[in-house]
């Protein structure tokens, strides 16, 4: 071969390589932009488990705490969602995932309430009517009440410890009475007169 013949085969070998250079260039960038629209794909499917996952970690407390700020119209229905709430709890499924810090508080919130709104009644009854409550077999603190202005106390012990007392009308059948009143006679006569 001659210096033109080898002149004419490294020009079009040099044309060649320019060619699929150009195209292995091309099919880089090509890939690099799917690679970028999958990375952006799974970011995005990432924050949407994340969310679901959160989801699921709160809905079981946020139905809890709905069940105990359910205000109930009868002690069967005040049982009834309290045994919901602890069966939800009680099967709730337990992941890697916490619930939101507030919703448990929450939960602990309506539990407390609830507490106070239904006293100690194992074996006993409260009832609501049009013009007051029935507390029948019921261990209470006077002090905390049941949310109602009247209220009509059957064999009960109820317990007083020199606080006031939200219960504007009360009558009371074969109760037992426990005071823990501490200090003086004159110091709980100046508070409560």
């Amino acid at each position: 071969m001659n210096a033109n013949e080898l002149t004419q085969v490294f020009g079009r070998l040099e044309e060649r390589f320019s060619l699929y250079a150009k195209f292995f260039v091309g099919t880089c960038g090509v890939a690099a932009i799917v690679a970028t629209w999958y990375g952006a794909t799974l970011w995005n499917m990432h924050g949407s488990i994340a969310r679901l996952e959160q989801g699921q970690a709160n809905g079981t407390s946020n139905i809890v705490a709905a069940l105990l700020k359910r205000t109930p119209t009868s002690r069967n229905e005040a049982a009834q969602n309290l045994a919901a709430a602890a069966t939800l709890l009680r099967t709730s499924r337990i992941g890697n995932v916490k619930p939101s810090q507030s919703v448990p508080q929450s939960v602990a919130a309506e539990s407390v309430q609830a507490q106070i709104r239904y006293p100690d009644c194992r074996g006993g009854r409260i009832e609501t009517y049009r013009t007051g409550v029935l507390v029948e077999k019921c261990t209470l603190d006077l002090e905390q009440g049941i949310g109602a202005d009247s209220v009509f106390f059957v064999n009960c012990i109820i317990r007083f410890k020199g606080g006031p007392i939200p219960i504007r009308h009360m009558q009371f059948r074969d109760c037992i009475f426990q005071f823990e009143i501490t200090g003086s006679l004159e110091q709980w006569n100046e508070k409560s007169g």
